[in-house]
């Protein structure tokens, strides 16, 4: 494949199948952002399980998002389940943007996971670092850097809001780096963290809306 937004981009002539395999090598990568998911399910790949973007070392392959509101965008319908490995994904392009964004369509249940990467560099131009909206998002040994987007940058935010649904995060041995908040929980997003870091925050390790009901663990 040309590109990585060729194999995950919805409007790409050339997306692979729900279920496969991408393997990237040991480079910097610098795309455009997209939005992915409606997988191809047409050629009776695995249709119930995630497909994969598997680098290979957490500092060796990177990929860098320019441009666009978010970097890489979660598609607004159907269900869209993506695992992310052994790699870096940057967004430089907006300060209102994200790395990596759910959706705020009421219809997805989208799942999103990570098991060694980085998400963000320290200070490139974005907000938030991970924003997970009508999602299901696990993070394995992931680190989360701040931003350097407008205050408040918020290197995870949570988003349980406009009647969102489905919405949960649970990080495993992760470390969250900066920000005003390192995590910021809005309305009743489910929030777990188990063996964490929150470091070099301004305000807040952790974070609630004043009006949530749904503590974290």
């Amino acid at each position: 494949k040309l590109t990585i937004e060729d194999c995950l981009s919805s409007a790409s002539a050339d997306q692979i199948s729900q279920g496969a395999c991408l393997m990237v090598e040991d480079a910097t990568y610098t795309e455009s952002a997209f939005t992915y998911g409606a997988w191809n399910t047409t050629t009776r790949a695995a249709e119930n399980v995630y497909t994969q973007v598997r680098g290979s070392g957490r500092e060796s392959t990177v990929i860098t998002i320019t441009g666009g509101t978010n970097g890489m965008t979660q598609v607004t319908s159907g269900v869209t389940k993506i695992l992310f490995s052994d790699l870096t994904i940057d967004y430089h392009g907006s300060t209102s943007g994200s790395v990596i964004s759910g959706t705020s369509s009421t219809t997805n249940t989208g799942e999103i996971y990570a098991q060694d990467c980085i998400i963000g560099l320290e200070g490139w131009d974005f907000r938030h670092s991970f924003y997970p909206r009508n999602t299901l998002a696990r993070l394995w040994r992931t680190k989360l850097n701040y931003g350097s987007g407008t205050t408040p940058t918020l290197v995870n935010m949570t988003d349980n809001g406009a009647s969102y649904q489905n919405h949960k995060i649970q990080l495993y041995a992760c470390i969250l780096n900066g920000g005003t908040r390192s995590s910021f929980l809005y309305n009743d997003a489910a929030f777990e963290a188990y063996h964490c870091a929150f470091i070099n925050y301004g305000l807040a390790g952790i974070a609630t809306q004043a009006t949530s009901t749904v503590l974290p663990i």
